[in-house]
């Protein structure tokens, strides 16, 4: 399957901090079906994300003194990129940002931002159901692989192509030759 940064980067808003509120109510007063998602809670620091990105067996257990994963931070030093780069986390967040899938939420001043939280948007966990980048990625591929057809389906016409020519110059220069070794044996 084709993978998409964009793809998983939704998956981890959805999948991680996001609660969903399912009924409300009492055993005694009955419970009222809810069913709804809080999208308010689906966010992250921007640290924290790239680390599960890149180390997901790290958040299969509790992180001691943290109660909900939107409240954790991890600093610089604490992540090891293996997967995704900084930066390449940071230009795929400027996509979905841009389709208004999450929203970049920075705090400070322009050149003292002191946090970044990645919050997911209704339009964002809908898109991460319908599979919207995985999709993309894998019409890019199959893009990519018809272009490449068609480049050696095209040289493979060029080069029969050329090899009838060179046959056919091989077998003009053949049977000039025999020609010519005819004409001197009948002298």
């Amino acid at each position: 399957m084709v993978a998409s940064l964009e793809h998983e980067i939704l998956g981890v808003l959805y999948n991680r901090p996001l609660l969903s509120i399912t009924m409300s109510g009492s055993e005694a007063a009955g419970h009222v079906p809810i069913f709804a998602r809080q999208y308010e809670t689906a966010h992250l620091d921007f640290g924290v994300l790239v680390d599960i990105l890149n180390n997901p067996d790290k958040y299969t257990k509790p992180i001691p003194g943290v109660t909900f994963l939107n409240q954790h931070r991890v600093n610089f030093e604490e992540v090891a990129t293996l997967r995704h780069t900084w930066w390449e986390v940071s230009d795929a967040l400027e996509v979905l940002a841009a389709n208004g899938h999450v929203t970049d939420l920075q705090e400070g001043d322009w050149l003292e931002t002191h946090t970044r939280t990645i919050q997911l948007t209704k339009p964002g966990a809908i898109a991460y159901r319908k599979q919207t980048y995985l999709k993309e990625a894998e019409e890019e591929e199959i893009r990519g692989l018809k272009s490449r057809m068609s480049r050696i389906e095209y040289r493979q016409k060029n080069l029969g192509l050329f090899y009838d020519g060179a046959k056919l110059l091989l077998g003009a220069v053949i049977g000039a030759l025999v020609a010519w070794l005819v004409a001197r044996a009948k002298r």
